[in-house]
């Protein structure tokens, strides 16, 4: 089935369609590149649901907000052992959240959500700067690291319930769920791989410069703090 409507939508323009056949509904997505909606004879329950792995990918790419998080996070440094613990616990966290909302067991309102995605952003930024305070202390950055992996989960919480927006949104049934769940949050782990595989050793390389340690780290921190703050007022004002 071909979408002659695609190409008349925004670049870059996901489309998902559900598709409700005799004794079953598959979901199907479609771009400018591939306008085709192809289905199965007989499809299964799990027919698909691989395209809502690179759906979950493309969220995580897209969604800017979660990028300042995690680069925010990566800012102050540590040991690869302790970066595993952080985003561990942010995986964890965020895990949670999504299959709670996805599943209509917890769905806050994303007027009181967008706001505290932001707000994380704000949190790790400052947390960021009070650690890197004058007088530097070695100690209190490590501290700091050491204990992270608490603000990650808790603000994972938070961004799990965003994620679900993505999904929720779908109106899926209850028999693509899990699948459409299971792939999605696949997805946005591997996207949010690519971040931190990306982003920690350039960090750490400029880490080692002299003019970046620690006030170049600084101005970072007070940069993705301030990009955290302006999208605080822009939801709470619009909400």
């Amino acid at each position: 089935m071909e979408l002659g409507f695609i190409d008349r939508l925004p670049e870059g323009h996901l489309h998902v369609a559900l598709l409700r056949l005799p004794g079953v509904t598959v979901q199907r997505t479609a771009r400018a590149s591939s306008p085709v909606l192809e289905v199965e004879a007989q499809p299964g329950a799990w027919a698909g649901a691989g395209r809502f792995l690179r759906l979950g990918a493309e969220h995580i790419f897209q969604g800017t907000d979660h990028i300042a998080f995690l680069i925010g996070v990566l800012l102050l440094g540590g040991s690869f052992r302790q970066l595993v613990g952080i985003v561990t616990a942010f995986t964890v966290a965020h895990s949670v959240t999504l299959a709670l909302a996805t599943l209509g067991w917890v769905v806050p309102p994303p007027r009181l959500i967008e706001p505290l995605i932001a707000l994380s952003i704000v949190a790790v930024g400052v947390e960021n700067l009070l650690s890197l305070r004058t007088p530097l202390s070695a100690e209190r950055v490590t501290r700091a690291i050491a204990h992270r992996w608490r603000l990650t989960f808790g603000f994972g919480l938070v961004h799990g319930f965003g994620f679900a927006g993505a999904l929720r949104a779908l109106d899926l049934p209850r028999s693509l769920l899990a699948p459409s769940l299971l792939t999605f949050n696949l997805g946005v782990e591997l996207g949010q791989l690519v971040i931190v595989a990306l982003a920690w050793p350039l960090l750490r390389w400029l880490r080692g410069m002299r003019w970046m340690w620690p006030a170049g780290i600084r101005w970072a921190s007070a940069g993705v703090a301030a990009l955290g703050t302006y999208w605080l007022l822009e939801r709470v004002m619009s909400g």
